[in-house]
């Protein structure tokens, strides 16, 4: 083996592949819709080269209806009166490197729908659920690289909730708990030995090998 090589090998080590997740946890009681996100760190580029972004949002969406007779329309002799309601919510998010693509939508990368009925004397509350899921990646990583900080900036919006009141009203709520997380992926730098160092181990390497030779 030559000196080059040695050096080479040294020098060459595998990089590993290593992973940076940063988690915003948020819960938004009874029609609290607002906004959720928030900031997280950018990239320290000390620690390598940044491959690529991924964003995600899980959670869980959970809607109520609690119903009452309507005494204006629906007295003690008043039979079959009923409600027909309906509720829905949907979420949009503004990252830089991530384009919402979701199909008639715009923006908004998740939408959800509920909706039903209830006949006196069945005025039970109901309830549904459903869970929160997206996740996206980017190689777009530029805006994502510093010190500073990056902003993931979401808005929960109310889209419609009504209620066809045949003598028995409604009332809608919900609750969200929702997660937001931002990961990067990176690629370690490649250590380096020192010059000193290999130029040390080469040239003992080399005098050893001349004095076995000597030897024989």
């Amino acid at each position: 083996m030559g000196l080059f090589a040695v050096l080479a090998g040294l020098a060459t080590p595998d990089a590993r592949a290593s992973v940076i997740t940063q988690t915003i946890e948020q819960f938004f009681p009874n029609y609290d819709l607002g906004r959720f996100g928030g900031t997280f760190n950018q990239f320290d580029p000390s620690l390598g080269t940044l491959d690529s972004v991924m964003l995600s949002f899980s959670g869980q969406l959970h809607y109520e209806v609690d119903f009452a007779l309507d005494p204006a329309t629906c007295g003690p002799f008043t039979s079959g009166c009923s409600a027909e309601f309906g509720l829905s919510t949907g979420y949009l998010f503004n990252a830089s490197g991530f384009p919402v693509t979701e199909p008639y939508y715009g923006q908004f990368f998740a939408v959800f729908g509920w909706g039903g009925s209830a006949t006196d004397p069945d005025l039970d509350p109901q309830y549904a659920s459903f869970p929160i899921e997206y996740t996206a990646g980017t190689t777009d990583v530029a805006g994502y690289i510093g010190s500073g900080q990056v902003s993931v900036a979401g808005l929960i919006s109310e889209d419609s909730d009504y209620c066809e009141d045949y003598g028995v009203s409604c009332f809608g709520y919900s609750d969200t708990f929702l997660q937001t997380t931002l990961t990067y992926v990176y690629g370690e730098p490649r250590p380096v030995p020192e010059p000193s160092s290999a130029f040390v181990f080469a040239t003992a390497l080399v005098f050893g090998l001349g004095a076995a030779r000597g030897r024989r």
